[in-house]
C-alpha cells in the first residue's frame, strides 16, 4: 500500500552545469539534473559558493539551510543553496491530485498513478 509522505530525491545524472563569476571570492553555480525516483524530472539548483562566507549577498524571501563548508586542494570553500525548482511539466493528473491533499505540484512526485488510484481512490477520483 503507498503512503503520502515526504520523501527523499537522489541524484541521478547532472544534464547541464553552468558557472557564472560574481566577484574574486564568489561564484554561482546552475545545475539541472535527473533523479532516480523518475527519469522525466528534471531539478535545478543554484548554489553560491566562495573562498569566504558572504553574508549580506542578496537576502532571499524564503529561509536558507546553513551554509556547508567543503575543501577543495586544501582550501575552504563555501557552499549555499540558493533556490531548487522543478523545471519539467507536472502538470496533469499528479498536479490534481497533489493539490486535492493541499501539495503544491512543483514538490509532488507520482510515481505510479495506477497505484495511488488503488490504494487512494477517494482522492485520485475525486
Amino acid at each position: 500500500m503507498s503512503t503520502l509522505r515526504g520523501q527523499q530525491l537522489h541524484l541521478d545524472v547532472v544534464l547541464q552545469a553552468y558557472g557564472a563569476y560574481i566577484g574574486p571570492k564568489l561564484e554561482q553555480l546552475q545545475v539541472l539534473f535527473t533523479v532516480q525516483e523518475s527519469s522525466q524530472v528534471r531539478i535545478q539548483a543554484i548554489v553560491l559558493l566562495g573562498t569566504e562566507l558572504v553574508e549580506d549577498f542578496q537576502a532571499p524571501v524564503f529561509p536558507l539551510p546553513p551554509k556547508e563548508s567543503l575543501e577543495y586542494q586544501s582550501h575552504p570553500v563555501y557552499m549555499q543553496l540558493v533556490s531548487v525548482s522543478r523545471k519539467d511539466a507536472y502538470t496533469g493528473r499528479c498536479e490534481q491530485i497533489a493539490r486535492s491533499w493541499g501539495v503544491e505540484a512543483e514538490f509532488c512526485l507520482c510515481s505510479d498513478l495506477n497505484q495511488l488510484e488503488a490504494d487512494f481512490p477517494q482522492i485520485v477520483n475525486s
